[in-house]
């Protein structure tokens, strides 16, 4: 599967919220990379996906899913605005 491919699944899974994509802010060529780190959206997917997930990826995306919740209240803020 090539990177064609792979960015607009990984774009999808973001926006449905299943992922958090980690990148830095650029402009041109560079926006068209790889994200920086990719964050389960939730810790019970790491159980679900594994009967015993690495306790280091939970404490990791746990404040991911703090930053995210609370970019997502912000655009929901603005849109009802």
């Amino acid at each position: 599967m090539g990177r064609d491919t792979v960015k607009p699944y990984l774009n999808n899974l973001d926006q449905a919220r299943l992922l958090n994509l980690l990148t830095r802010s650029s402009k041109g060529v560079a926006a068209l990379q790889k994200p920086d780190k990719i964050y389960l959206e939730n810790t019970n997917f790491s159980h679900a996906l594994k009967s015993d997930p690495d306790p280091g990826t939970l404490r990791e995306t746990v404040p991911q899913f703090n930053i995210a919740h609370k970019r997502n209240t912000q655009q929901f803020n603005n849109s009802t605005a």
